[in-house]
């Protein structure tokens, strides 16, 4: 089984010249030849992604250890990536499987949020019962409240 996490990082030319964007480009596509020649090779295609603007990265339910080749791979793209905060701004997040396992990093003068965010909320499944009780003692006990009221 293993520790799994959601990893999701996004590097955005938003807000800034779109040369500035394609240079960085340039320099990722330099980073990635000396690297083997390919960007996240270890992940499916659906996982990545770029247009004009961005470049995003998401994977959900991977193992998430450090001494792994395609984490590895990843950590080394976001640190190759800080390096270029006048070109480009990022996103980086991470969340671990323990509820306090939260790994979120930024840098650049405009962080995609727009792109990419971290959103903890609560879901509930349309299968359970809620707003249609039917157990007698808990609807007796509504409606003494409501008496009450």
């Amino acid at each position: 089984m293993g520790y799994r996490s959601d990893v999701g990082i996004c590097i955005s030319g938003k807000g800034r010249e779109k040369a500035q964007f394609d240079q960085f480009c340039t320099h990722l596509k330099l980073f990635v030849n000396a690297q083997g020649g390919k960007l996240f090779g270890e992940w499916h295609a659906d996982s990545w992604g770029w247009d004009d603007q961005n470049i995003v990265f998401f994977v959900e339910s991977v193992k998430w250890y450090e001494d792994y080749p395609e984490v590895k791979q990843i950590e080394e793209f976001w640190e190759f990536c800080t390096t270029f905060d006048q070109m480009v701004s990022g996103v980086y997040i991470r969340i671990g499987e323990e509820s306090n396992d939260i790994d979120h990093r930024v840098f650049g003068i405009n962080p995609p949020w727009d792109e990419m965010s971290l959103a903890r909320s609560i879901d509930v499944s349309s299968k359970l019962p809620l707003g249609s009780a039917k157990n007698d003692v808990l609807g007796e006990f509504i409606k003494e409240e409501e008496e009450e009221k």
